[in-house]
């Protein structure tokens, strides 16, 4: 996990089939400017905050403005506790790992799967403790 700072940050929505009920929930995620100060990412790209242990109010408020399915849930495949994604129907745990596994909806491999996202900048400051990952396809949505 590391912590991550951020003046601004985007909400980024997608759907898929719940793997529970097999409902087409959306689900959401978080997208970090590029300029991140950590050697361990490409400071020129965005990143996609996932597992998120901790964020500030302010942040969580936004976010849950914006997608009111997301909740503080346990994994115990993750063996923590973090920010998710519920369905919107039957409130089953989406996971982080499956929502950016390929087929999924932030694994896009094709432009129309790019398209198919929804990204909302919002001018609020975040404070985060998460994991990250980083993709291309993350600037041709964000950008």
């Amino acid at each position: 996990m590391s912590e991550f700072k951020s003046e601004r940050f985007a909400i980024l929505t997608g759907q898929m089939a719940c793997h529970a009920c097999k409902a087409t929930t959306r689900v959401s995620c978080l997208i970090v400017p590029s300029g991140q100060e950590d050697d361990r990412f490409y400071p020129e790209d965005p990143a996609r905050l996932q597992y998120i242990k901790s964020l500030n109010s302010e942040a969580v408020d936004v976010w849950r403005q914006h997608a009111t399915y997301i909740q503080w849930m346990a994994s115990q495949t993750a063996e923590l506790s973090y920010l998710a994604n519920a369905c919107e129907y039957c409130n089953a745990l989406q996971g982080d790992w499956f929502i950016g596994e390929p087929d999924a909806p932030f694994f896009p491999t094709t432009q129309a799967e790019i398209d198919a996202l929804h990204c909302t900048w919002v001018e609020v400051p975040l404070r985060a403790d998460a994991e990250v990952s980083q993709s291309s396809w993350m600037g041709k949505v964000v950008g």
